[in-house]
């Protein structure tokens, strides 16, 4: 019988050939799996998805402490996270410290 391996060829190649061990294979995410074509693919994905945001969100000043460095005035910007088709997203409240730069999605 013929199965269909979920590891690509090329993982295969490099456990046969002895580049990656089968115990490194083992622990390999499924970014690292992924062919290279597909992790450019993914990776220009999420820069477009996070210029989108910054583009796009509209940024208000709250009156909420930073629980960094305490500092009162966090920048809060609505954006649309998560999921690969747009019913999927959901709207998410970014919070940015104006002073340090914190960053967080929820005020603390």
């Amino acid at each position: 019988t013929h199965t269909i391996s979920p590891v690509p060829l090329l993982c295969s190649d490099r456990v046969l050939s002895g580049v990656v061990s089968a115990r490194r294979l083992a622990k390999m995410s499924q970014e690292e799996l992924a062919p290279t074509v597909m992790r450019e693919e993914r990776k220009r994905r999420r820069e477009e998805e996070l210029s989108a945001i910054e583009k796009y969100a509209r940024a208000d000043v709250s009156d909420e402490k930073c629980p960094q460095c305490g500092t009162e005035g966090m920048t809060v910007s609505v954006a649309r996270v998560g999921g690969t088709y747009a019913e999927e997203r959901q709207q998410a409240l970014l919070y940015r410290c104006t002073s340090c730069s914190y960053t967080s999605r929820d005020a603390g």
